[in-house]
């Protein structure tokens, strides 16, 4: 690959991730590992509409985990600062009383 940079757009990086476990889901159900109720006379492909449920999945996952690593990284509230979101009043202001 060297010093080149690929790049793809993320929403495409989703639905390929998608696509291919539903491919993976189509694999194990032709195999054997389980089989959902409108397969069992004969195999037939999984619905393409899991193609997004997974697609959906693999999205909310990425987002919560980005959201929580951004949190992680935050610094926490030391004592010096007041309040949520770490206000701190001005100099000689009056306090709650």
């Amino acid at each position: 690959m060297g010093d080149r940079r690929y790049r793809m757009p993320l929403a495409l990086s989703f639905v390929l991730i998608g696509f291919f476990l539903w491919v993976a889901e189509n694999a194990a159900t032709l195999f054997g590992a389980w089989s959902y109720p409108h397969q069992e006379a004969a195999w037939a492909l999984v619905h393409p509409s899991k193609f997004g449920a997974w697609a959906l999945l693999v999205t909310v996952s990425f987002v919560l985990v980005a959201s929580w690593r951004h949190r992680a990284a935050e610094p926490e509230p030391g004592p010096d600062q007041a309040g949520a979101g770490g206000a701190v009043p001005p100099a000689g202001a009056a306090g709650p009383g």
